[in-house]
């Protein structure tokens, strides 16, 4: 949406490392979900200066092998999707505001069924200059024993359930306990050295999940392979399963996007084309307008491999709407329209636009230079000659050759750096898939193209 990012400046030494849950034991399942978590964690390097990503098989490896050359280390286990690349500048917020922490974690409390407590190896923020400091404690996985705890103070109100508190701290008071979990010893070694843990917060809580591959491992890897599950199997999943399998089962077929989740510009960099070529989504074919793409009496050719996405475009196109409210009211189709954001619920509320849809047009009318540009584009939008085709480029680019005339700017958006994409076919086959695309399209004519490549770096690519 071209909203400026927040940076930092990673003068804390800090790097994400992901690892496998210590329990998973599927190899290719985990495989996958590793490829999977380093697509949704490589978006984070766009918001500083330098930011590396390592990997390991467990958090006690990450920190031995890693842990001398970082001050902090964000352990991010595969099968973590972030929903918000936006959630690493908040993690960096709580370690400049929280200098005395060694771990930060989602804290789990099962003294109530005598298991002492956890730090879920799902997404784990520690220390390791405090680790190093303390003779590197090792992290532990899963291992039953009782001997002297901490008694660690909790809130009475939880995140859910009866075991996620908003936060603990040591009691100062100890007594032989049962113990079991992960993260086990760290606590202890910690406390006896009187460090603080810390719970995260909703708004870093709020912006990932976890899909959990060490368990239905052999359900899960059946599932993406086949594309197909029965509702006896589904129903054994958890509750992130299912809501994982669902969307990648559903596909993305019904949706229409009403505004853009990812960068708008065309990056022609000031070239003139006699053709433009790119996806009906949004408001980003306003950019060949903005950025003056287009030679007098060029042709610009609308694709989506989403009939509906194609409708909505050409609702645009063929209307005389100048007000979004009567744009998107006099458009049959409106339920199916979607924007950046996080279950965003319908577009239209009681008669009136969804607040949380207004925020992300408002953010489309800045990028676009306010309300009178934005329609002034619109209405050239709609005196310009256009062609809608219907067309899925991910394996059918070559219909879009035939359009292909002189000098042609192919933008392709994210189309190749999606979530339910790279969700479906796993990260190796979609860079295959992008590198097959872009092979046939340049041999096709005199082309430039744009966009994103899997791993989401944005930039005239070819």
């Amino acid at each position: 949406m071209n909203i400026p990012l927040r940076k930092f400046d990673n003068n804390i030494n800090l790097c994400i490392c992901i690892h496998n849950h210590s329990v998973a034991k599927h190899k290719e399942l985990s495989e996958y979900f590793r490829g999977y978590t380093y697509f949704q964690c490589f978006r984070t390097t766009y918001m500083t200066n330098q930011l590396d990503i390592v990997f390991a098989e467990t958090i006690d490896d990450g920190l031995l092998k890693h842990g001398d050359n970082y001050d902090h280390i964000l352990f991010v286990a595969a099968g973590v999707r972030l929903y918000d690349s936006d959630i690493i500048n908040d993690v960096v917020q709580e370690i400049r505001s929280k200098p005395d922490y060694l771990a930060m974690a989602h804290m789990l409390d099962w003294t109530w069924q005598d298991r002492w407590w956890e730090l879920h190896e799902q997404f784990v923020l520690i220390n390791a200059k405090t680790w190093r400091d303390i003779k590197r404690p090792y992290f532990g996985g899963w291992k039953n024993g009782e001997k002297d705890l901490p008694i660690i103070e909790r809130s009475k109100e939880n995140y859910h359930d009866n075991y996620v508190p908003l936060w603990a701290k040591d009691s100062g008071e100890r007594k032989v306990q049962k113990y079991a979990c992960p993260g086990s010893n760290f606590l202890n070694e910690g406390y006896k050295n009187g460090c603080n843990f810390y719970t995260w917060p909703k708004t870093i809580r709020n912006k990932h999940t976890y899909y959990y591959p060490e368990t239905n491992s052999e359900l899960m890897w059946s599932t993406l392979q086949t594309k197909t599950i029965n509702q006896i199997n589904y129903n054994t999943l958890n509750y992130n399963q299912k809501r994982f399998v669902g969307e990648l089962l559903k596909g993305v077929q019904d949706q229409v996007w009403a505004t853009n989740s990812e960068d708008m510009q065309l990056y022609n960099r000031g070239e003139l084309f006699e053709t433009v070529i790119l996806p009906a989504s949004g408001f980003k074919f306003l950019d060949v307008y903005k950025s003056r793409v287009l030679n007098t009496n060029g042709k610009i050719i609308m694709y989506d491999w989403n009939g509906k996405s194609l409708n909505w475009i050409k609702h645009i196109y063929t209307s005389k709407a100048t007000e979004i409210e009567d744009l998107i009211n006099s458009y049959s189709d409106w339920k199916d329209l979607i924007w950046f954001g996080i279950d965003n619920k319908q577009i239209i509320v009681d008669g009136k636009l969804n607040p949380s849809f207004v925020a992300s047009f408002e953010s489309t009318l800045s990028f676009f230079g306010g309300p009178d540009l934005f329609w002034n584009y619109v209405k050239q939008f709609r005196e310009s000659d256009i062609k809608f085709i219907e067309a899925d480029i991910i394996y059918e680019s070559d219909k879009l050759y035939k359009y292909f005339n002189g000098r042609t700017l192919f933008h392709i958006s994210n189309i190749f750096a999606t979530d339910w994409l790279v969700g479906y076919h796993g990260l190796p086959k979609t860079k295959l898939l992008f590198s097959n695309f872009v092979s046939g399209t340049l041999k096709a004519g005199d082309i430039k193209i744009t966009g994103n490549s899997p791993m989401g770096d944005f930039r005239a690519l070819f």
